[in-house]
């Protein structure tokens, strides 16, 4: 789930890797949108909801203006953005301080920046990890985020890597 003000009301939006999104201002009936796609993670940066999804293992798609309902990539506002470098997989999005990090296999890349021309976002790439970054270890936690690599446990503050703990030696079973 994740809130969004629109209209100066605040709104919540539910889904699940399997189920549909749905949208709720608290007071009127909730509503499903349909042309959503299928949802892993969300966040909420720049006046748009980023998602990840399974069908699109290297993007990260936005919606239209934090219109939750308008998905309609013809629509002009809606968009994706495609990473071909050597990163890996879209494991998660996140929100910190109103950027977008999109933590991938391999290292983290920024959004920032967009371009109503072409509708897109600048991209940097502002960590980069020597090491696979297992993707059912993604935390946030305040305004953190907290994961595990082959080699120990990290944090990103949305500047800077740090390792936390290096020695997880027959304590961790990742696979």
């Amino acid at each position: 789930f994740e809130f969004f003000i629109k209209d100066n009301k605040n709104h919540f939006i539910l889904c699940s890797k399997t189920d549909d999104m749905w949208v709720w201002d608290g007071e009127n009936e909730p509503y499903q949108v349909l042309d959503a796609p299928c949802v892993n993670n969300m966040a909420v940066a720049f006046s748009r909801l980023f998602v990840t999804t399974p069908q699109t293992p290297y993007s990260v798609l936005f919606s239209s203006d934090l219109d939750p309902s308008n998905w309609t990539m013809s629509a002009g506002d809606a968009g994706e953005v495609k990473f071909n470098d050597s990163l890996g997989k879209v494991l998660s999005v996140f929100a910190i301080e109103n950027y977008i990090y999109v933590m991938r296999e391999r290292g983290i890349v920024k959004l920032y920046n967009y371009n109503s021309n072409n509708n897109s976002f600048a991209v940097s790439q502002v960590y980069l990890s020597t090491s696979k970054i297992y993707d059912n270890s993604i935390a946030v936690s305040g305004d953190k985020i907290l994961f595990v690599c082959n080699d120990g446990i990290y944090s990103f503050d949305g500047l800077n890597g740090k390792k936390l703990y290096g020695q997880l030696n027959d304590i961790i079973h990742m696979s």
